[in-house]
């Protein structure tokens, strides 16, 4: 089950509990019950936070109103607090684990940057462009400024959030960019004063310019700005850079939940399903979810899945999945339109700091606690009447144990990669590799029917569970990670029971031809990915081979190790 959270080890301790070492979460759940039993059976009396009325026993609940004063006070990790104390506890926690993802986003964009120019013999990243939030009105003047990659190593205080900033309001955010993401006129940001000795000037001299116009200083005394002379930057886009990496999305200051205030109400999602003229299916609806929240969205019949979407909440509150359904439409029959928000670790930050780091601000009929954390799941049963739509042509048993195996072994490639401690660059390439033999894997599965082996096999989504996996990944979570996972490998153990109750052996003899055409493994020129396919065809420079789905795939003569390539020679001399 893992070691005990820090959060239970600080209550074991207020709880009088002193050897904390070596407990796990369910070990030390226990004794934080056992500790409670004894103490209020002692009849121990606390203290109100507010007017020091005595009061027992400890409340269970995470809010209790002193019934001395009449105010209410909120009880966290065994110890009592006013709501200022919650604010200022909030604000300090959130400071400091801002701070810690600002240095280890900066560690890691540093260390990928070294490898790129290691490999490539030139500079991709320049630094990041700071985005001040429309509440935090001390950073406005270090709006759109530029912070060079090299300074935010050395002084990483220079991005946001501030020290000024508040946890609940704050929208400071910042982002990577390369010197073609630049606008036009940008000023650097740079220290003055070295804040380890507490003064001394550390201006840096601007690249092929000898004059420096100081703009203004920031109220810590530690900012001075700068711009380049003109013509440094010239030849750049106006325009406001996006951001460059789409894996690695602009990074908000605000880290650590809000007060339970900001979401005051039971948690609704109104689902309104529209049955489409194809007899597809989009599931439409509301919610007073935060804006940004990620929501999974399914259809089902008979209590089996018919697939998955992922979407976000909008900024009305509303969402929309992609629709669902083979070509030819649903059979008439009953359906559930299912939503489900899930666990708030998986959620963005802005998300977090509203319903709270594990969902604990969550609450009312549609919010369920489960083992890897907090989700809230709505569903609304609904009909699609008249004839039964024409039946989706039915897949093979075989071919869904050739795609079991398929992505079984992507399954594997994803945890011996985890196990090799690869670098970014390495990751990045096994990602793209990936993403495309899961496309192939599960392209002839989504018309799979109802509640079938393909289903599984796509709800296991590898290459999904790839990019959690890669530890580079800025807002990677190794419990996040393992949730995710282990809802992979159900899926596929159902799969797996399914494929044997219909007469097939997963990882059995795979097939030996398509078309009567024998398959053959074919390698890469880097030996590292595998692929096995029927020769399909060569013409100017591009490989055809076709897969036992006899779906094809096309690579490039060059990009086959050299064993390949001599056999398709061979072949043509025939």
């Amino acid at each position: 089950m893992g070691d005990a959270t820090t959060r239970q080890k600080q209550y074991l301790r207020r709880l009088g509990h002193k050897e904390v070492g070596n407990l796990t979460k369910e070990k030390a759940s226990e004794l934080i019950e056992e500790l409670l039993e004894v103490e209020r059976r002692s009849g121990k009396q606390f203290a109100c936070p507010y007017c020091n009325g005595k009061f027992g026993p400890r409340p269970k609940s995470r809010k209790k109103k002193c019934p001395n004063c009449g105010k209410t006070f909120y009880h966290i990790v065994g110890k009592f607090y006013t709501a200022d104390g919650v604010d200022k506890l909030n604000q300090e926690e959130w400071y400091k684990e801002s701070r810690d993802m600002v240095k280890d986003s900066v560690r890691e964009d540093w260390k990928e940057e070294n490898e790129y120019r290691r490999q490539f013999k030139e500079q991709d990243s320049v630094g990041y462009l700071v985005k001040a939030g429309p509440n935090c009105p001390h950073a406005a003047n270090v709006d759109g400024l530029l912070v060079l990659l090299e300074d935010a190593k050395k002084h990483p205080e220079m991005l946001p959030p501030y020290e000024e900033c508040r946890y609940n309001t704050c929208e400071c955010e910042f982002d990577l960019v390369s010197a073609d993401e630049v606008p036009r006129k940008t000023r650097v940001a740079q220290l003055s004063g070295d804040p380890t000795t507490g003064g001394g000037s550390v201006l840096l001299k601007p690249l092929g310019c000898s004059s420096i116009l100081k703009l203004s200083i920031l109220a810590c005394g530690l900012l001075v700005f700068v711009v380049f002379c003109a013509g440094i930057l010239s030849g750049r886009n106006d325009t406001p850079p996006a951001p460059r990496r789409s894996s690695a999305p602009s990074r908000p200051a605000q880290a650590v939940s809000r007060p339970t205030a900001q979401l005051p109400e039971d948690v609704v999602i109104n689902i309104n399903e529209e049955v489409m003229p194809d007899r597809r299916v989009v599931i439409r609806g509301t919610t007073n979810l935060p804006t940004g929240t990620t929501l999974m969205f399914d259809v089902s019949a008979d209590g089996k899945m018919l697939g998955q979407d992922k979407q976000s909440v909008g900024a009305n509150g509303e969402f929309e999945s992609e629709p669902f359904g083979p070509s030819s439409g649903y059979a008439a029959g009953d359906y559930s339109a299912n939503v489900m928000m899930p666990i708030a670790r998986l959620q963005p930050q802005s998300v977090q700091a509203v319903i709270g780091k594990n969902g604990e601000h969550l609450r009312g009929s549609l919010v369920e606690d489960g083992e890897f954390g907090t989700t809230v799941k709505a569903s609304k049963p609904f009909t699609i009447a008249g004839p039964t739509a024409p039946a989706a042509a039915p897949i093979n048993n075989a071919d869904y144990r050739q795609a079991y195996n398929q992505a079984d072994a992507l399954f594997q490639e994803v945890d011996a990669m985890r196990k090799a401690n690869a670098n970014p660059v390495d990751w990045a390439e096994f990602l793209r590799s990936v993403n495309e033999r899961a496309a192939i894997v599960t392209k002839p599965l989504k018309d799979a029917p109802i509640g079938s082996a393909g289903r599984m096999i796509l709800a296991a989504n590898p290459a999904f569970v790839a990019l959690e996996a890669n530890p580079h990944r800025t807002t990677y979570s190794d419990e996040n990670f393992r949730a995710v996972r282990q809802t992979a490998r159900e899926y596929m153990d159902r799969a797996k029971a399914l494929i044997e109750e219909a007469g097939g052996q997963v990882n059995g003899p795979a097939p030996t031809s398509v078309d009567g055409k024998a398959f053959r493994t074919w390698t890469d020129a880097s030996g590292r990915f595998q692929i096995d396919a029927a020769f399909g065809g060569y013409a100017a420079g591009t490989v055809t081979l076709r897969r036992a789905d006899n779906s094809t795939i096309k690579v490039q003569m060059d990009s086959l190790c050299d064993e390949d390539q001599q056999w398709i020679r061979d072949r043509g001399k025939r």
